[in-house]
């Protein structure tokens, strides 16, 4: 295990993902934190790409749950 990388990201940031409770505050999505990653990384491109395609996922996802409906 010493070996695998480790990536320290920004849990600050709000997170925008309610298709489940996290445990804790600071837990963000996988598209979030890859996203992040992408941004550190700098590719801003990729990283706004990303988070678009999740939102657009996102809301396409709660449209069809009854009990989430879109603002």
């Amino acid at each position: 295990m010493d070996d695998i990388p480790l990536l320290s990201v920004n849990s600050a940031a709000k997170t925008d993902y309610s298709l489940r409770v996290s445990a804790r505050e600071e837990q963000h999505c996988t598209a979030e934190v890859a996203a992040t990653i992408l941004e550190q990384a700098g590719d801003l491109i990729a990283s706004q790409r990303l988070l678009t395609h999740f939102s657009y996922f996102h809301q396409q996802y709660l449209a069809g749950k009854p009990h989430h409906p879109i603002a």
